[in-house]
């Protein structure tokens, strides 16, 4: 109610008992300037959820950017963004080629 308040539009999804995890939206892309990097997670369980929010980016006119490399693993939770660059985290589901692939969305 308070993000709607300010002014803000909000796309609520409806709980999915299957996706434990996708409460956590800001780990399936990453975003900046109307452009969605979309994530692929260390772990290939959650790889639905990125489907399900990709389907509404590219539904709200965002444009849909897919990592190419195969190995590269990704979690959005791992990448904060501080209005002029980008810092990624590497972790267990984040890796060095995921790393590239936001220095790629977005150089």
């Amino acid at each position: 109610a308070t993000l709607r308040k300010l002014g803000l539009d909000v796309i609520e999804l409806p709980a999915d008992e299957s996706l434990p995890e996708g409460v956590f939206v800001e780990d399936t892309a990453v975003i900046c300037d109307g452009i969605a990097l979309m994530c692929r997670p260390g772990i290939p369980g959650r790889l639905k959820e990125v489907d399900i929010i990709r389907t509404i980016l590219k539904r709200e006119g965002l444009i849909i950017i897919d990592i190419e490399d195969p190995l590269a693993t990704i979690d959005g939770g791992d990448v904060l963004f501080t209005g002029r660059e980008f810092f990624v985290g590497l972790s267990k589901t984040t890796n060095m080629a995921g790393a590239k692939a936001v220095a790629s969305a977005f150089p």
